[in-house]
């Protein structure tokens, strides 16, 4: 091995550690012969005869002055079982204390490249699945609106990472990495503590094979309706979804799973999800009936619908001034039949009213227009104040005044 190669795998000295080394070999087959608390550790591969096919030295002290060399021998020393390069013997350390999500597009068409804009909606529509997953995972309950979790947050800053990106056929890979002292050999028993980055990716993983098996089923001809009642999808992870699937020569989306081999395997099967276009197309269709107002129902179909009635007539025609809290459905340029020219835009509030649930069209200005914007994206609850006048389904917010302090100070720790 020339100079340069030995270089490149002192390089790795300063990124990995002895513990995610220790953690490769477990999950490879390797014993631990013996330790040396806080010097060293003695690992063997066992030959298929007695005794050992390999034996390496593992350095535990950095304290001492030939660490880095003892290191990187033992790292050149792994990279020669096993015919790896440094960056292979890199992300094949970092894959056994990581669960790993690759992505692939598959196009039709014009080649295998996409456009810039194409590669940010892929990228926007799966992070935010990500996210969505990640506070879902926190937090089974939560509606996903508010502030986000400190503990969410770290995991997405300081977890997730890049591996690899291929702009030539769109292919990203990313790990979402455990933490340490969680990672095990798969022999060993792991207690009955699942890692928080393990729940986010097994919840990602559901969340794909519970769209597609949905995307199918309304593509076999199940009323959409039918299928929002019965099911537990998430309106955030379509609506990403559906944001990754803007290219028209978009063939299918690949997702597969590789679960970190230190940690044994959640009881997910298959690991491999392939979302084609017919099922890509539904999305939008599937999103607007889980985020769209409920529509009125016919008497035979009310009783199921209890929790939807309409608001009645005398407190709608009441014009008292009200403060609701809720999340945008939807949002778009244009008042409201009614409003004034001035109003720069309309959202669609999900909220309380009248002891009931209700969808209720909140006139906007400019600046609360930018605003609200923001919040729909980021699924955040807001809190408005204005006079409400209509009557049934019809409602509006008139001379709205959003809490805009509290909106953007969640906006602000959202991002």
């Amino acid at each position: 091995m020339n100079g340069s190669a030995r270089d490149s795998f002192r390089d790795l000295v300063s990124i990995v550690t002895p513990p995610a080394v220790a953690g490769f070999m477990a999950a490879h087959g390797w014993q631990l012969e013996n330790r040396f608390e806080g010097v060293k550790e003695i690992w063997r591969y066992p030959s298929e005869g007695r005794g050992s096919k390999y034996r390496v030295m593992l350095p535990l002290a950095r304290d001492y002055e030939d660490y880095e060399r003892r290191f990187s021998e033992t790292l050149i020393a792994l990279s020669r079982v096993y015919e790896f390069s440094p960056l292979d013997l890199l992300e094949s350390i970092n894959a056994t204390k990581a669960d790993v999500i690759s992505v692939r597009l598959n196009k039709k068409g014009r080649g295998a490249s996409i456009s810039l804009f194409e590669a940010k909606s892929v990228l926007v529509g799966f992070s935010g699945m990500i996210e969505n997953a990640a506070v879902r995972a926190w937090n089974p309950g939560s509606s996903g609106r508010g502030r986000r979790p400190k503990q969410v947050t770290r995991y997405l800053s300081e977890n997730l990472r890049f591996s690899r990106f291929s702009p030539e056929s769109f292919f990203i890979v990313v790990l979402s990495m455990l933490n340490e002292e969680h990672v095990r050999p798969a022999s060993l028993e792991p207690g009955d503590r699942t890692p928080y980055p393990r729940r986010v990716v097994s919840t990602l993983a559901s969340d794909i094979e519970s769209m597609r098996a949905m995307a199918g089923r309304m593509r076999s001809g199940v009323p959409v309706a039918s299928l929002v009642r019965e099911s537990d999808v998430d309106p955030a992870a379509v609506k990403s979804l559906a944001a990754m699937s803007n290219s028209l020569d978009l063939g299918s989306i690949d997702f597969s799973f590789q679960w970190a081999a230190g940690f044994g395997k959640p009881d997910i099967k298959p690991r491999a999800y392939t979302i084609e276009r017919e099922e890509l197309d539904v999305m939008p269709e599937l999103e607007r009936y889980l985020v769209a107002p409920r529509p009125a129902r016919t008497a035979a179909s009310s009783a199921s619908y209890s929790d939807e009635l309409r608001v009645p007539l005398a407190d709608a025609e009441a014009m008292r001034e009200v403060t609701l809290r809720g999340v945008i459905q939807g949002i778009f340029r244009g008042a409201v039949e009614g409003a004034p020219e001035s109003v720069g835009g309309t959202a669609i509030l999900s909220t309380t009213y009248g002891g009931h649930r209700a969808s209720i069209r909140v006139e906007l200005d400019s600046a609360q227009y930018s605003y609200a914007i923001e919040a729909h994206r980021q699924n955040i609850e807001v809190q408005v104040k204005g006079r409400v006048a209509g009557a049934g389904d019809r409602l509006r917010l008139q001379e709205a005044v959003f809490d805009l302090e509290s909106l953007k100070r969640d906006i602000g720790e959202s991002k």
